[in-house]
């Protein structure tokens, strides 16, 4: 409603600027405008949709601006050349808007394809007129004018209705900003380890069809809430491990108050929702296998609830989610293996995330199986690089063997 409003306020605005016989063509000139809005807000289908709705909404708008007598003819020429064909342009040329170079790239091409639009109008509704060559001139200047204006509405647009878009994800994917700073210099393992899920995740999504920039900037942000007690983690233990000193109940409490404390961090940084989601999910309700067995050896086993070593918080509710909480497992499980081969390695990684399914962690992500093979081989075309994989030669150590060194590890743990 916002974009068709904000449409018909340009129109009335520009119909006072433009020559009296261009009135009836100035309805359309907020076209491209509406769809480059809400192809960036929502997707291009969107903004293309918001465009067509615009321009078959158009005799609404001879209730403001004075009708001119455009025959039948000519009216539908310029609904179709001022309308319809500018909007999907706009669609087409917007569809991977990332920076405000972008923007500026695809509004020459848009000024450019409105220019000739409405070259070809000319020709339609001959005999020209000693004044129709401004029909080109302000389609041109149109042009112009909504590039300057599209990133600020954008812009203006995201912040107020809290939309996320691809250009907000962009900036969010900044890694120089003082949160990941702050972790490089305090919890520099849980930066590399971030980093490494980033990549995992956004390569698996991109695979599946899933928003690939969403789950780099999720795997980025999902554990900024380890930055204040950073030597409880593993990948930041250089000196010993703090949880020997630790019973497991106090142990498990400090590992799962990463999830709210990172929650909390991303509250006070804005962070869109989406985002704010895949830090809360990216553990679902898993079980943290290291302190449970760990409480289970060290005290009666009636006293141990299996309950209070659970993580508290709900399972992934989107695609996106539910690949970092894969990409996050994996990554750090497999820090535990020593030189692996291929088929060890691969044995690894779908056994943990066959454990995600059976534990129910994917219920409400709309993952299919097939969805999780294209992860399961994308992960490892990632991994088996960064291992260095040997091929296995006759005379290696057998399956059964290897596959002792894949049992789940503290890494597995959550820890």
């Amino acid at each position: 409603l916002g974009l068709l409003v904000g449409g018909l306020l340009y129109s009335l605005l520009v119909s006072h600027l433009v020559p009296e016989f261009m009135m009836e063509l100035a309805r359309y000139y907020s076209v491209p405008l509406i769809v480059i809005v809400g192809s960036v807000m929502l997707s291009p289908r969107g903004g293309f949709f918001f465009g067509l709705v615009f321009v078959f909404f158009q005799p609404l708008l001879s209730l403001f601006i004075q009708k001119q007598g455009i025959d039948p003819e000519t009216q539908l020429a310029a609904s179709v050349l001022f309308g319809i064909l500018p909007s999907l342009a706009s669609a087409w040329l917007v569809r991977n808007l990332k920076t405000l170079f972008d923007f500026l790239k695809s509004g020459i091409m848009i000024t450019g394809a409105i220019t000739v639009l409405s070259l070809l109008y000319l020709f339609i509704s001959m005999p020209f007129s000693p004044d129709d060559y401004q029909i080109v001139l302000f389609s041109a200047l149109n042009g112009i004018l909504i590039t300057l204006l599209a990133p600020g509405l954008v812009l203006l647009s995201e912040r107020f209705f809290d939309i996320l878009t691809t250009h907000r994800l962009v900036e969010l994917a900044d890694t120089s900003q003082p949160v990941f700073r702050q972790m490089i210099s305090r919890a520099p393992g849980t930066y590399s380890h971030s980093m490494s899920v980033a990549n995992l995740a956004e390569s698996a999504c991109q695979a599946i069809g899933a928003n690939g920039l969403l789950a780099r900037v999720g795997g980025y942000y999902h554990d900024i809430g380890k930055v204040d007690q950073p030597e409880y983690f593993v990948e930041n233990q250089r000196f010993g491990n703090k949880h020997d000193e630790l019973k497991p109940n106090l142990s498990v409490t400090v590992i799962k108050s990463h999830v709210k404390k990172g929650v909390e961090k991303a509250r006070q940084l804005k962070l869109p929702e989406e985002i704010v989601e895949i830090i809360e999910q990216h553990h679902g309700n898993s079980l943290i296998l290291y302190f449970y067995t760990r409480a289970m050896l060290g005290q009666e086993k009636s006293d141990v609830l299996k309950a209070d070593y659970h993580y508290d918080s709900p399972t992934p509710s989107s695609t996106e989610a539910a690949v970092v909480m894969l990409a996050d497992c994996v990554e750090a499980a497999t820090r535990s293996l020593k030189n692996p081969s291929l088929s060890q390695l691969e044995k690894f990684v779908w056994k943990i995330m066959l454990d995600k399914m059976h534990t129910e962690q994917l219920n409400n992500a709309r993952l299919t199986f097939e969805d999780l093979k294209k992860i399961k081989e994308v992960f490892m075309s990632i991994l088996g690089g960064q291992f260095h994989s040997r091929i296995e030669y006759p005379g290696n150590r057998s399956e059964e063997s290897a596959d002792k060194d894949a049992e789940p590890s503290k890494e597995d743990s959550g820890e």
